[in-house]
């Protein structure tokens, strides 16, 4: 391992620089090692590690306090290391001490904003692209509606012994994409009926089956999907 080198110094830097003891993973060649965070700013972070990496490797810092930023190696010691994160530092900035979740493009650059969040940890997308995030400061997780979302379906049962199925679709505001009705059907499960979703109906159809639930999916053809499963009474 070589001398460390310092990129910058107290004085000449142009961000601040806070100390702090977070725990977090860095991520290098599909490979992922625990760290701790030892200072952090704008434009890049001190990490305590006792894995060796090489200098000017790629890397992802990951860390429940900020998500996950790429960056590269700058300088090393035999015991810690210097990232130089890629995302412009007023980005990063915003994503340390904003409460607020920002979404970029593949360039990076930012296309949209929620703001108002208490302290916004992890992140993740669902299949139809709506976003759950956890709040640190309440301990919940919380849903913005990007797309569509599915609430529990009503279903009645017929005197003939059928059952119709009818979704309830909850559509993101500004959201009208066409979307379809799916089931699949068996030796034990009929389609007697399918009606198809429009922008302000959510579809119904009629199944004649001794199955105690079926599954539904709607999408919109593409890359979004929400399936659910619906219970039948006996």
């Amino acid at each position: 391992m070589g001398a460390e080198r310092i990129v910058g110094t107290a004085e000449n830097r142009k961000y601040r620089r806070a100390s702090v003891l977070w725990p977090a993973n860095l991520l290098c060649r599909s490979n992922s090692f625990e760290c701790v965070i030892f200072n952090i700013s704008a434009n890049g972070a001190k990490v305590m590690i006792k894995n060796s990496l090489d200098d000017d490797t790629r890397v992802t810092l990951s860390s429940p306090r900020f998500g996950a930023l790429d960056g590269d190696i700058v300088w090393r010691s035999p015991n810690s290391l210097g990232i130089r994160f890629i995302l412009e530092p007023e980005l990063v900035a915003k994503m340390l001490g904003d409460n607020a979740v920002h979404e970029l493009d593949a360039q990076g650059h930012q296309v949209g904003v929620i703001t108002g969040i208490q302290q916004p940890q992890g992140i993740a997308l669902d299949y139809a692209d709506n976003l759950y995030y956890t709040e640190f400061n309440t301990g919940r997780i919380d849903r913005v509606v990007r797309t569509f979302t599915l609430d529990p379906p009503k279903v009645t049962r017929t005197a003939r012994g059928t059952y119709v199925i009818c979704p309830v679709i909850r559509r993101a505001s500004g959201f009208n994409a066409r979307l379809g009705l799916q089931t699949g059907s068996s030796t034990k499960t009929a389609i007697l009926q399918l009606v198809q979703p429009g922008t302000d109906s959510s579809g119904a159809l009629e199944v004649q089956t001794p199955e105690p639930s079926i599954t539904i999916t709607i999408s919109d053809g593409g890359l979004l999907s929400q399936s659910q499963t619906v219970s039948l009474s006996p």
